[in-house]
């Protein structure tokens, strides 16, 4: 379980797309008793969404759209600190660039 804020998380979420990603979006989910984000970012070849809650979890999804939106990745994942949290986005970045 995280302790940080979904704040905290949006700040380190931003951090890495300015640099990897900046054509990326960022787009808070509704206001509830579970604070969420998600980091959208479709390239040529994929459609990607990484959705994060403040509770320490996230889940990643990557479609290729040029193979009949065959899903190339779907994991649920946890974090703890804001160092796992940054390691998971710039590994999510880091698999859509790649695809």
């Amino acid at each position: 379980m995280s302790n940080l804020s979904i704040d905290d998380l949006v700040a380190i979420a931003r951090a890495v797309l300015t640099v990897t990603a900046p054509e990326a979006r960022l787009r808070m989910g509704k206001i509830s008793e579970s604070p969420s984000a998600r980091v959208e970012w479709d390239t040529d070849t994929a459609i990607s969404t990484l959705l994060f809650w403040q509770a320490g979890k996230a889940f990643s999804e990557v479609v290729d759209i040029e193979e009949d939106a065959v899903t190339l990745r779907s994991q649920h994942e946890t974090f703890a600190t804001g160092d796992e949290f940054r390691a998971l986005v710039e590994s999510h970045v880091a698999f859509v660039a790649a695809t």
